[in-house]
């Protein structure tokens, strides 16, 4: 007869008591869940992926400024690989310009930006002024005035 693995886990937790955050145990090691001192715990790619999803329907992941700079890097360089393949124009822009789309494509999406036609027609042109105008026209300038100012500014500036 096997035991009664449920009722086991269900008096190891009682008796373990559970954090979701880790703590020092009595033995002074970082601890998390039913006592899983961390120096001791091997995490499968599955639990781990289990883990990281459970964070984050919690909203309690974090990253650090170094992980998340570096998950940055990747997107943009996808970002600036779809421009390339989307728009034959885009590698004769300005440099600082081409940034500007890849930027606005980071909080918006690629498609989010195709959407602004005026200002992608303005700078295929290389009018500048009027890229930068397109830009202010538009819902986004009114939900982050902001940093719309800021990137248009660059257009008229670098382009």
């Amino acid at each position: 007869m096997m035991p009664n693995f449920k009722a086991l886990i269900e008096r190891i937790a009682k008796n373990e008591g559970y954090r979701q955050d880790v703590y020092k145990c009595t033995a002074g090691h970082d601890t998390v869940g039913i006592g899983f001192a961390l120096k001791d715990l091997n995490i499968s790619q599955e639990l781990a992926h289990d883990i990281i999803k459970w964070q984050i329907e919690k909203g309690l992941i974090r990253i650090s400024l170094e992980h998340s700079k570096n998950k940055t890097g990747e997107l943009i360089s996808i970002l600036h690989l779809r421009w390339l393949d989307k728009l034959t124009w885009y590698k004769d822009l300005p440099p600082m310009v081409q940034t500007i789309l890849i930027e606005m494509s980071f909080q918006m999406g690629i498609s989010g930006v195709s959407k602004f036609r005026k200002m992608l027609k303005a700078m295929q042109e290389k009018n500048w002024k009027g890229a930068s105008e397109e830009m202010k026209d538009s819902l986004w300038y009114r939900q982050t005035p902001g940093r719309c100012e800021r990137l248009a500014q660059i257009v008229r500036e670098h382009g």
